[in-house]
């Protein structure tokens, strides 16, 4: 009986404490007004065999509202993920496509594509999506 009021107790904290970071979760209004200056935002993506999304994801990120932000692209693919983005970016000079580093022994993956994206990144801000993500325009 015990076991089981602990259970509950732990559910219930569980479900408060999801239903008051809902409720302080906001999202981004469509009229929402852009700070001016704008701050300079990176677009991160970390790629492995995405040619399958990443054209999309790509696409919707050039449709953003938000006027300063660059976005680059590392790539540790054996796929066409790599040549996609290369034509995406021949057409944007905001897109910038960079091939992995062989990865350190001690690192993972996912990891280590990060860091060598935030070592390349410009911007005051960080974003790290996946390719496989599409974005709203006034994300």
């Amino acid at each position: 009986m015990l076991y089981q009021l602990i259970i509950a107790a732990g559910l219930v904290t569980f479900v408060l404490n999801l239903i008051l970071n809902l409720r302080c979760l906001r999202k981004p209004r469509r009229d929402s007004k852009i700070p001016k200056p704008a701050s300079f935002v990176s677009v991160l993506i970390p790629t492995r065999d995405e040619e399958a999304n990443i054209g999309a994801c790509l696409e919707s990120l050039q449709k953003q509202d938000y006027p300063n932000f660059e976005i680059i692209v590392l790539d540790d693919s054996s796929d066409n993920t790599a040549d996609i983005v290369e034509r995406i970016a021949a057409k944007d000079s905001r897109i910038r496509l960079f091939r992995g580093e062989p990865l350190p022994e001690g690192w993972a993956g996912k990891p280590f594509a990060c860091h060598q994206l935030a070592k390349k990144a410009r911007g005051s801000w960080l974003l790290f999506t996946d390719a496989d993500t599409k974005h709203a325009p006034h994300m």
